[in-house]
Parts: C-alpha cells; sequence; structure tokens
C-alpha cells in the first residue's frame, strides 16, 4: 500500500467555468416582476418581497426603518401574537430587512405550508396596523440603541466617515439621532407604507426545488396590492467635500480604550469598467486574512487584532473602506503603514505566487455565492440590486483567471492615492 507524502502538497486546480443558474422570468397581471430559481433539493422555499423602500426615501429619519420593523408586528386583522404563532405552527420563519435602497420581507417555508404562508406575507405587507403601541415600543429599543452605539467608537468613526464622504444633504451621508425619533408619529408610517409598499417597483424571488409549482400563487395573489408610481432614488448630488479629501480628524470618546481607524474614500459603482478589477486590487490589499494590509499591521507589526478593506456599492455611488481597531501609540504609526502598503501595489508588481492565491480565494468565495439555494437567492437579489444578472459573475470569474499584474498596478494608480482619502478616528482622549 502506497504512503501517503504529506511533505508534498496536494495538487490543484481551478475549474473553468461555474454552475449554471436558469431564472424564469415572469409577470402578474398588475406587472410585478417574479424570478422563480431552481435550487436544492430539500422541501424549503425561500421567497423574497422587495420594495422600493429603504432609508433613502423617507421624508423623516426612523420613517422607512420603523415601517419595516412593525411589519410583522400585526395587521388590522392579525396581532403580532397570532402571526408568530401561525409561522411556528407551519415550521415557517419570516422576517423583515431594510438598506439603503431597499426593504421588504425574507420568507422561508415548507413547500407544503407555501400557499398559506405566502398568503400570511401578502396580508402583512397590505394591511399593517402601526399601532401606537409598538410604535412606541419602537422607539424606545431605538432610543436604547443609538445612546449605546453613540458610546461605541466604531459607530462613531463609520457615521463620521460617511457624513465627510457623501455630505449631509444626501441620505448616504445623513444618521439619526435620539431626537430625531421624537418627529414622526404614525400617520407618517402610514404615508411611507401607501407610498412605497407597492405593486410598482417591486419584485420577487422564489428559490426551491421546484419553484414553479407556486407561480399561480404569486401571480394571483400579486393582484391584492396596490399599485402606485415607480420610486425613483432621490436624485442629489454626491460630491465628496473637498476640504476633507487628505484630512485627518480624530473623535474623542469618553472611557474609550481603543482606536477605531477608519480610511474612505468614494469609488464606483458595480455597474462601471473598473469595479471588477478594483476589487481585485482591493482583496490583495485588505480583503482577506492574507492580506497586505493583515500581513503587515497584524502579522509583522502586532498593531492589531485585524485589519480590512472592503468596497461598498450603492445604486448611486459607492465607497471604499478601511477598518483597523487599535492602540491609542500605534495610529499613526498604522496610518503611515497603510499608505505605504498603498504605494507598493503603485510601485511594485503583484507576483505570480500571490496572484495565484488571490486567484484560489476569489473562485472559493465565488463558489460560495453560489452554493445552495439561500447563498443562490442572496446574490441574486444583490445582481437585481444593481440591475446585473448572473452573466456579471461570469465576468467577475473570467477576469480573475485572466487579470495580469500590470493592471492590478493601475487600479492601485488610479485609486490608492492617500490624498484622495478622509481618514477618520475615535478612541480615548488624546495625550499628545
Amino acid at each position: 500500500m502506497d504512503r501517503l507524502d504529506r511533505h508534498i502538497a496536494p495538487t490543484s486546480s481551478l475549474p473553468k467555468a461555474l454552475q449554471t443558474v436558469t431564472i424564469e422570468k415572469h409577470f402578474s397581471p398588475n406587472e410585478v416582476p417574479l424570478y422563480l430559481m431552481r435550487a436544492g433539493n430539500e422541501s424549503i422555499t425561500r421567497i423574497d418581497f422587495i420594495f422600493q423602500a429603504g432609508s433613502v426615501f423617507q421624508k423623516k429619519l426612523f420613517t422607512a426603518g420603523c415601517s419595516n420593523t412593525l411589519l410583522t408586528e400585526g395587521s388590522h386583522n392579525l396581532t403580532s401574537h397570532e402571526i408568530a404563532e401561525r409561522l411556528d405552527f407551519m415550521g415557517s420563519y419570516l422576517y423583515p430587512f431594510m438598506d439603503r435602497e431597499e426593504a421588504g420581507l425574507h420568507l422561508f417555508s415548507l413547500d407544503k405550508h407555501v400557499d398559506q404562508t405566502t398568503d400570511l406575507a401578502i396580508a402583512i405587507l397590505s394591511d399593517p396596523a402601526f399601532s401606537s403601541k409598538e410604535i412606541q415600543i419602537y422607539k424606545e429599543k431605538k432610543k436604547q440603541n443609538l445612546l449605546i452605539d453613540l458610546q461605541r467608537v466604531e459607530v462613531r468613526a463609520r457615521r463620521q466617515l460617511l457624513t465627510y464622504l457623501f455630505g449631509t444633504a444626501h441620505p448616504y451621508g445623513i444618521h439619526g439621532s435620539v431626537d430625531d425619533l421624537l418627529h414622526f408619529e404614525q400617520d407618517d408610517l402610514f404615508s411611507f407604507h401607501h407610498n412605497h409598499y407597492t405593486a410598482s417597483g417591486m419584485q420577487i424571488i422564489v428559490t426551491g426545488p421546484d419553484p414553479l409549482q407556486f407561480k399561480h400563487l404569486f401571480l394571483d395573489g400579486l393582484s391584492k396590492l396596490k399599485s402606485g408610481s415607480i420610486m425613483q432614488n432621490p436624485d442629489r448630488s454626491i460630491q465628496a467635500p473637498p476640504e476633507h479629501a487628505g484630512e485627518f480628524e480624530y473623535i474623542e470618546v469618553d472611557q474609550a480604550t481603543q482606536v477605531a481607524l477608519r480610511i474612505g474614500r468614494l469609488i464606483p459603482t458595480q455597474g462601471h469598467e473598473d469595479f471588477i478589477d478594483l476589487s481585485i486590487c482591493n482583496v490583495i490589499l485588505g480583503g482577506y486574512f492574507g492580506s497586505r494590509l493583515m500581513q503587515n499591521l497584524r502579522e509583522d507589526k502586532g498593531f492589531t487584532y485585524g485589519i480590512g478593506s472592503a468596497l461598498i456599492s450603492y445604486k448611486k455611488a459607492g465607497f471604499m473602506s478601511i477598518a483597523a481597531n487599535l492602540s491609542p501609540a500605534t495610529v499613526e504609526l498604522a496610518l503611515e503603514e497603510c499608505w505605504n502598503e498603498f504605494r507598493r501595489l503603485q510601485n511594485e508588481l503583484v507576483t505570480a505566487q500571490e496572484l495565484n492565491r488571490v486567484r484560489n480565494y476569489l473562485v472559493g468565495e465565488l463558489q460560495r455565492q453560489m452554493d445552495g439555494p439561500f447563498a443562490l437567492a442572496d446574490t441574486l437579489k444583490s445582481l437585481l440590486y444593481h440591475n446585473q444578472d448572473f452573466t456579471f459573475v461570469d465576468r467577475f470569474f473570467s477576469r480573475v483567471l485572466s487579470i495580469d499584474p500590470e493592471s492590478i498596478r493601475q487600479m492601485a494608480v488610479k485609486y490608492l492615492n492617500p490624498e484622495d482619502f478622509v481618514t477618520v478616528a475615535a478612541g480615548p482622549r488624546r495625550t499628545n
């Protein structure tokens, strides 16, 4: 019997393509697009009800979040207890979600109960109660969470960074305060719901082993939702205030022990021609555990337990953010090491060994995003958010395999200039 020589690494190879995903698109009588995606073997179906009802559309702060949270807290015909009891009896799970532009409900249901859980979800979406009692509970919880969050250095640094990047005139840069909780009432929630939780601008994703069998349920049930005008993302200008680019601000937070460092700049959105190459460059910089920032600031210098770099893409704009928690004594040193890594990527070509390692990591990540029905549903939801489809994933995969070191260097030259970044740190009172 041959013995395995554990001193020799096993051979490895990258796949030539990702799995093929088949999606059927249908429209309800009131023009709601319905995406049916066959995936998985278990008798569980996930349904995503997506509306143009994110925070950018609210006229009063917190109305979008409160409206979304209270969807499952009772309708005019069902109490929150009755809703929870019915879902529990059917072994189903329903929870609200909201981001900058979109909001809605995620529903997980056993296939044998999809008809009942779908009817329940549509009833909840169509006729929420928004009771005064639940509104008050929401305000009290939100107040306590805000008071706690505003003592966290990570929250303080991130909020200030976004304000500097997008300005206070755009919803991306606006953050609510405790006082803002006093300025909306029940009528504001009903008005927001009436304008935004409508068939116009709505999308539904149904993912499971046989979603086609439920097509008629949605095509019939969606007719119960009222129509309305399609909500357009407010077209407010987004421009990084030039007086803050290249600057460093330190926010003193009482009783803090560590400093939260946040570095950021505006970047193109996901649909831009540079986005995929910039994403690969970002992974090398700080997008995974073996990244250069992690190797430098964690493994070599010991400045932090972890540092990461991410690209965040909204519909109207995107930004790059580098985040780390540090000792107060190492903040300036860590910042200089970040700039050093920028310059290395601008001036030195990535080696074949490092690029192959990043290729392996990214191919694994792309495969993970396509692994199983729930991951596929999340991926499709994200793609639709950016007006993309699975061909974007295929393009990303192809570029991961073909990108060359010079293309990465060009991205660094174009986007990794320290003078273009806003730097914010929040932590204990400075002594120097």
